[in-house]
């Protein structure tokens, strides 16, 4: 049997013990506090809002926030921006096939009647679903719909690769061998325009897929020729050039410089070949379209914007 003296000095600890595990249980629930707290200002740090054109959209920066300064501020693509509102109508159906992570995507929902963008690059696609989330209250928000899928002849698996870890635009079928890549699915053109428009709809079409426009723009001449299609169209013969000097990199320097010349003319020649007679043509260059060709054979460039648009 415990003695007075005892009983109390046991019950002494008892209740230092709950004062501690109390106490304890108050900093933890004060520090859980704390620290929601702080995720929720660093969540809301990463939000910002974007302007173009008088046209807003909400974005999350994160890793991208230069990037973003850089739309804000008019420093991105101000003819992108520009040629978009002068060519897209109310009743208007835009497809953004490389949208990377919303940057027209977002601008164009608000200018046509949908807006269908679509990103193969996993890394990207998760940003733009992101960003896409971030507008879910805007009224225009069901116009938008997003697809981690790349556009391709003829709909199979696509191997993309990227020269970093993804998600920095610069993701290409043409970097199929980096050591980051990925199996995607992709969509046939075709496909995307009958389940997503009907005929006689206005089209307006965006391809900035990081040099799989070189396949994909020959196989697809009868929509570039579509009455009421308008594109903007991005090369990237910088990506090509690289991609010929790694296909022929066993040949000695001057048969690889030859065959890497003689492939690159030839696929910007079966590019110029597509573009379709009845429309207006604009190639971003200070060289006549007559001197295209021979500027690709001696230099090695070529324009990387193409602008089509119906008479």
């Amino acid at each position: 049997m415990l003695s007075d003296a005892a009983f109390r000095t046991t019950s002494g600890i008892e209740f230092a013990k709950r004062s501690f595990t109390l106490n304890v249980r108050l900093k933890y629930a004060h520090f859980g506090l704390v620290l929601s707290e702080n995720v929720s200002r660093k969540q809301a740090a990463m939000q910002d809002k974007i302007v173009v054109n008088g046209l807003s959209f909400q974005v999350l920066t994160g890793k991208n926030k230069a990037f973003w300064n850089g739309v804000k501020a008019g420093q991105w693509e101000n003819e992108t921006f520009d040629f978009f509102r002068d060519n897209i109508r109310p009743t208007t159906v835009v497809l953004d096939v490389g949208a990377w992570i919303g940057a027209t995507a977002l601008y164009a929902a608000q200018l046509g009647a949908k807006c269908v963008a679509f990103e193969p690059d996993p890394v990207a696609f998760e940003e733009l679903k992101a960003n896409t989330r971030e507008n879910s209250g805007a009224a225009w928000a069901d116009r938008l719909t997003i697809i981690n899928a790349a556009i391709t002849v003829d709909g199979a698996p696509l191997v993309l690769g990227s020269s970093s870890s993804g998600g920095d635009s610069m993701s290409s079928a043409l970097l199929a061998d980096a050591d980051t890549s990925w199996t995607v699915a992709s969509r046939r053109l075709e496909d995307v325009l009958r389940e997503f428009s009907s005929p006689g709809d206005p089209l307006f079409i965006k391809i900035d897929i990081e040099g799989g426009e070189y396949s994909l723009l020959p196989a697809v001449a009868s929509i570039l020729a579509r009455a009421g299609a308008t594109f903007h169209i991005s090369l990237h013969p910088r990506f090509l050039r690289k991609s010929l000097r790694r296909k022929f990199a066993s040949l000695s320097w001057p048969l690889r410089f030859l065959k890497v010349r003689r492939e690159f003319v030839r696929q910007h020649r079966a590019v110029l070949a597509v573009l379709p007679a009845g429309k207006t043509i604009s190639i971003e260059s200070a060289i006549p379209a007559w001197g295209l060709l021979p500027m690709a054979a001696l230099t090695g460039k070529f324009p990387s914007e193409i602008r089509i648009v119906p008479r």
